[in-house]
């Protein structure tokens, strides 16, 4: 079937604009949750369009899980992951040091990058799917990588512990 470049654009714009309708998986919500409760400070680095994000983040009540978002498209697109300016930036918002953070997230091909140019420690969660990272240098995997996120809370607080 074709279409015109007009209804493509169409299309485009009603999928980034759109309220979707997803919620927050339970495990996911309850490791949120104990680690806000055990005094950690969360912040949430998100790339793709803003008005994308912000409906993600909102159809998701991320909002009140995190002290910090940042929206890296908010700087412009040579801002999106793996540059270190969010990264940076997600670090001082939270008032923290980069290299006392930890920074969770499942694709090492753009994920980790950045953080670790700041000096952050990288964990990969393959809770949900696995992505090969073949192509990645060796200085940008991932420092961990999980299966369970139910270890999550455990596994950072056993990091920062003296």
């Amino acid at each position: 079937m074709d279409c015109s470049e007009e209804i493509i654009a169409e299309l485009i714009d009603a999928y980034r604009k759109h309220k979707p309708r997803i919620t927050l998986p339970e495990v996911s919500r309850k490791i949120l949750i104990s680690l806000r409760e055990k005094g950690f400070k969360l912040g949430l680095l998100t790339d793709g369009l803003v008005e994308t994000q912000m409906n993600k983040v909102e159809s998701l009540g991320l909002e009140k899980f995190f002290d910090s978002i940042v929206y890296t498209d908010t700087f412009g697109r040579e801002y999106w992951k793996p540059n270190t300016r969010p990264f940076v930036e997600i670090s001082r918002m939270l008032g923290v040091n980069s290299r006392d953070c930890s920074y969770i997230a499942d694709n090492p091909d753009k994920d980790f990058k950045g953080a670790k140019e700041c000096g952050m420690l990288g964990i990969q969660t393959v809770h949900w799917v696995r992505r090969p990272s073949s192509s990645v240098p060796e200085p940008y995997m991932p420092d961990i990588v999980i299966r369970n996120l139910e270890i999550l809370p455990e596994l950072v607080y056993l990091k920062v512990s003296p």
